[in-house]
């Protein structure tokens, strides 16, 4: 049973997934040719932030990750992108590192 701050916390959390949960489309084109997938606003502007900090267009950073997702759906390998790298970042996670200043993180 949720107790305290932890009941408050699942409130913003139940506010948050109903206004935030919702994948909008995204229309691209990678290498080429034109793709659309759903993405919830949150990863998207996780991924523009990273594109941004490695100094590379979206639409580029959306090539990389879709050659190497291998048989992962794209939106879902551009999740677990965007969660890895800013894990990384932050330090929370520990891993191979694909941010630009994972030396100076001491990964």
């Amino acid at each position: 049973m949720i107790q305290g701050n932890d009941e408050l916390l699942g409130d913003r959390i139940s506010r948050y997934l109903a206004n935030e949960s919702q994948g909008h489309p995204v229309n691209i084109s990678v290498h080429g040719h034109r793709t659309s997938f759903r993405l919830e606003p949150v990863f998207r502007k996780a991924l523009q932030d990273i594109a941004a900090r490695e100094e590379m267009s979206i639409e580029h950073l959306y090539g990389i990750i879709d050659q190497a997702r291998g048989d992962h759906a794209l939106s879902a390998a551009l999740r677990l992108f965007a969660v890895s790298y800013w894990g990384q970042v932050s330090g929370l996670l520990v891993g191979r590192g694909w941010c630009r200043d994972r030396d100076r993180l001491g990964r």
